[in-house]
This record gives structure tokens, C-alpha cells and sequence, in this order.
């Protein structure tokens, strides 16, 4: 326990093995948040495979917490996800560069906030088929953990011009219906707190510039 595996070609009488000290990741977390959670582990920069996965462990019965640790790895500077099962809602941070030996983390799991929208045209009537997405802010400091919806398609409109959208309001969020390139237009909403209401988005035409771009001889 605590270093890496290793291997060495036997030969001779007495074959010598050196085993490197591993980085091995502890964590956290509320007994609440742990069903359906798998902890994954990434090199820094790179969203490819996991060099490290385990679900989470329920919590002993009566406890407020669970604790668990993932697989040693070489040290190095890792991302951690935690990726809930049934709707794929992820929170994650940088860890930063690990040396060797145990490193505790206490992972920040925010469940979503649903977010109504309804989205209008110019004329003041529902718009079916338009996609509408939500941004938080990103934490762009090693430990800062951020969490939102998995990566995929927008949701769309419904006939009533509706959408659910899940939001990670630990600060502002940014509601965006329509795209550059939608013809009916885009609009947007900037919200700390879901509202007991619907939120309503109309849809404008985007403001285009032109701008000249002058070189040095100019």
C-alpha cells in the first residue's frame, strides 16, 4: 500500500525490484450525495480515459459521511470528477501537481437547481424548437470545484416554448436561447437564484459589428 506496482525480469539469484512511492487520493463526502456517484480520476488536460475510477461507498449506516480512497497513481497533477449515474450531473476541480504520499480531499458536490424557461418570439408567442443551454461560472483556480450537466446536445423548446434546464447556482448562471446562427434570434438571462416564476426569454435578431483590421503600415 502507498506505492506503485512493479515489475522486473527474474534472472539471476537475487532479481531486485524497485517500487516507486504512489499518490494515493482520499476523500470525503457527505452520506447524501453518495449513491449513484463514481469518483474519476484525470490527468490534468486530458478529458480521455479515467486513469482512475471507483464508485462511491454508501455511507455505514448512521453515519454523516462516507470515506474511501482511489487507486495510487504517479504522482502528477490530476483532475477528480465525481459523475452521478442517473442524470450524469458532475462536479469536479484541479487538484493541482500531487507529490507522493496520502492527499485528503474534500470534494464541494452542489446538487442542480431546475430552471424554468419559456421562450417567446418578436411577436410575443411561444417558440418551439430552439435550444437553450445554461452557463455557470467556472472556477478557474486550482481546488475551485464547479459542477453542471453532462456534455451533449442543448435541450430543445417544447411546443409551449418550454425547457428545464439544470443550473449550478453557486454564483451567477446564464441562460442563452437561440444561437448566432438561429434565424428566429437569441436571448439570454443572467440569474443568482431561481425565480418561483418562469423565466422568459424573447428572442431578438444578435447586434452584428464590422470592424477594419489595420497592419502596422497603415
Amino acid at each position: 500500500e502507498g506505492f506503485l506496482p512493479g515489475e522486473v525480469a527474474v534472472s539471476g539469484e537475487a532479481p531486485r525490484c524497485i517500487l516507486r512511492p504512489a499518490t494515493v487520493i482520499r476523500c470525503e463526502l457527505p452520506a447524501a450525495a453518495a449513491p449513484g456517484l463514481e469518483a474519476r480520476l484525470f490527468k490534468f488536460g486530458n478529458d480521455g480515459a479515467a486513469v482512475a475510477a471507483v464508485p462511491v461507498p454508501a455511507a455505514v449506516p448512521g453515519a454523516s459521511s462516507t470515506r474511501f480512497a482511489l487507486p495510487a497513481v504517479a504522482p502528477g497533477r490530476y483532475a477528480l470528477k465525481f459523475v452521478r449515474s442517473t442524470d450524469g450531473w458532475t462536479c469536479g476541480a484541479d487538484l493541482g501537481p500531487l507529490g507522493p504520499g496520502t492527499r485528503p480531499v474534500a470534494p464541494a458536490w452542489r446538487e442542480p437547481t431546475v430552471a424554468v424557461c419559456r421562450v417567446k418570439g418578436s411577436d410575443g408567442k411561444p417558440v418551439a424548437g430552439v435550444p437553450v443551454r445554461a452557463f455557470s461560472k467556472l472556477g478557474v483556480s486550482i481546488g475551485a470545484w464547479t459542477c453542471g450537466p453532462p456534455p451533449g446536445p442543448p435541450k430543445m423548446t417544447d411546443v409551449s416554448g418550454s425547457a428545464r434546464l439544470a443550473v449550478d447556482l453557486a454564483g451567477e448562471a446564464l441562460l442563452v436561447a437561440g444561437d448566432w446562427k438561429e434565424p428566429r434570434g437569441l436571448g439570454y438571462r443572467v440569474i443568482e437564484r431561481v425565480p418561483a416564476e418562469p423565466l422568459t426569454m424573447t428572442l431578438a435578431p444578435p447586434v452584428r459589428m464590422r470592424a477594419t483590421v489595420a497592419d502596422d503600415k497603415d
